[in-house]
């Protein structure tokens, strides 16, 4: 198989490296583009449509 996908989105920051996440800040750029999985910011989400 060559195709992924991941129905989840989001992460629970627990270490000081967490800080400055990459996909944090991409997570807000998707956000605000209109991307549907990221309408809940960087929280922990699940989207059953793509599962």
């Amino acid at each position: 198989m060559d195709k992924t996908w991941n129905p989840v989105t989001g992460c629970s920051k627990i270490s000081a490296g967490c800080q400055n996440c990459y996909a944090g800040r991409m997570t807000y750029r998707l956000q605000s583009i209109g991307q549907e999985q990221y309408k809940n910011g960087f929280d922990l989400s699940a989207s059953p449509r793509r599962a």
